[in-house]
């Protein structure tokens, strides 16, 4: 049995479903980074050495006016990446569709983020 290959891509380009799903994935990784300086702010400072021998005071606990901010974005990006990886797997079905690693990685980082942070890790 012999395969007829020589078929017609019909595709001319992204359509607009692909397209913003391509400025929502930009928008994710732009919001992780944001969270990412909500941690920054909101995380417990360390005591260095020279705090203790200064006696300088430090915050030990978690900050709560960004701890707010810092987790919603987690959630946020986190529902809106799984949706768009869904949407991309029902729809791409191709061999020469694009796989979106960066999906798969922004999804790993922040069920990381979220998971270390309700196991209590920081």
């Amino acid at each position: 049995m012999v395969i007829n290959k020589s078929y017609r891509d019909r595709r001319k380009g992204p359509d607009r479903l692909q397209r913003s799903l391509m400025w929502l994935t930009l928008s994710c990784w732009f919001l992780f980074l944001l969270a990412l300086i909500f941690f920054h702010y909101a995380r417990p400072e360390m005591q260095y050495g020279l705090y203790k021998y200064r006696d300088i005071n430090v915050r030990e606990n978690w900050d709560k006016t960004y701890l707010p901010w810092y987790l919603g974005l987690l959630w946020f990006c986190l529902f809106v990446t799984v949706t768009d990886l869904v949407i991309r797997i029902k729809r791409n079905r191709r061999r020469s569709d694009h796989r979106n690693y960066n999906l798969l990685l922004l999804l790993l980082m922040l069920s990381g983020a979220l998971g270390s942070y309700y196991v209590g890790l920081f």
